[in-house]
């Protein structure tokens, strides 16, 4: 497909930014959708048309679409918006977004006769396999089969997306591991460690890693899928695993007035992850190593991107190189200032 028009929900998140930035660099015509009175400068300067309004909302999507001065079926919608959190006291906000939010855009994209839906999904909907199996593209998804509220709400949303493609909705998936990168406006929990690091704050790492992708090479593969393949394929858009010890010299690199060179043991992270995220809620920060960061680091995350690889000629670039290129992005864009 060749969209005359995108539409990006959640513009100003850090994928959905990426994604516009480089759809305006292939020339695209991009509209973004943004939560009224958003001040997040992830869009400052860009040529992309902004409208207001929310996902779960079905008035407000049928106005974005309807508005848009565009042929439904000569659009492309990327639904990128979603809460990650795993904040048990957003439960309910957090399965209305993501959940309940997801299931009103693609039925209005059904409706309207939209030409592509794309939903960004997550490696987190898929069930973990044992003794670091390898992962690839599946089906069939359930909220019983993952842990975390974040993953059950991907996979509640990403079931409710397949039975919108049995009923007609033209769609595809993609299922990016964790993504790291510049134009991070917000604060996710990888930058939040590059920011803690880089001030001086972090002052142990744990055994374990995950998984990561460039943002900047998900977005580019987002691409290639609407306009080489067609509607109903679905993809796994991972990376390399990377040890948290290996994250922390690569900032060590960056920041070499500040050297983390405490190793905490497992265990004794996973005992005191109650009171550390009782402490930086008092502190109004976000904890780095909670009791679901903890245990994602200890899981599977041999996600394979076999499939992308060979049909979207996707090759992602090394971990190191995007943290790199993140953490001198926060630098340039004075988040935090460089050691020397």
């Amino acid at each position: 497909m060749q969209p005359k028009l995108w539409i990006i929900t959640g513009a100003n998140g850090h994928f959905a930014n990426t994604l516009i930035r480089e759809l305006l660099n292939q020339g695209e015509s991009v509209l973004g959708f943004v939560l009224p009175n958003d001040t997040s400068k992830a869009l400052v300067g860009l040529n992309v048309l902004k409208v207001e309004g929310d996902i779960t909302s079905s008035s407000d999507i049928e106005r974005l679409i309807d508005e848009s001065g565009t042929d439904p079926s000569e659009i492309c919608l990327v639904h990128a918006a979603g809460i990650v959190s795993i904040d048990f006291k957003e439960k309910e906000r957090i399965h209305e977004v993501n959940v309940g939010g997801t299931r009103n855009v693609a039925e209005i994209c059904l409706l309207k006769g939209i030409g592509r839906f794309i939903y960004v999904s997550s490696v987190h909907a898929m069930m973990e396999l044992p003794n670091k199996q390898s992962i690839v593209e599946v089906s069939e998804f359930n909220p019983d089969w993952v842990e975390g509220l974040y993953a059950k709400s991907k996979a509640e949303a990403t079931r409710e997306v397949y039975k919108m493609m049995k009923l007609g909705l033209s769609a595809n998936l993609v299922f990016p591991s964790g993504m790291i990168g510049p134009y991070d406006f917000g604060c996710s929990h990888m930058t939040q460690m590059v920011l803690d690091y880089g001030v001086g704050r972090l002052k142990a790492y744990v055994d374990g890693g995950y998984d990561f992708a460039d943002v900047r090479d998900v977005a580019a593969a987002l691409i290639r899928v609407v306009k080489d393949r067609e509607a109903g394929d679905h993809y796994i858009l991972s990376g390399e695993y990377i040890s948290v010890k290996e994250i922390v010299d690569v900032l060590g690199e960056v920041f070499p007035n500040y050297q983390c060179k405490l190793k905490l043991p497992l265990g004794l992270a996973k005992a005191s992850a109650p009171l550390a995220e009782i402490y930086y809620r008092i502190l109004h920060q976000k904890p780095l190593y909670t009791r679901y960061s903890l245990f994602t680091l200890a899981s599977n995350s041999n996600f394979s991107h076999a499939l992308a690889s060979k049909e979207l000629g996707y090759q992602p670039r090394k971990a190191d190189e995007s943290l790199r290129d993140m953490a001198l992005w926060l630098i340039e864009n004075g988040r935090i200032k460089k050691g020397s």
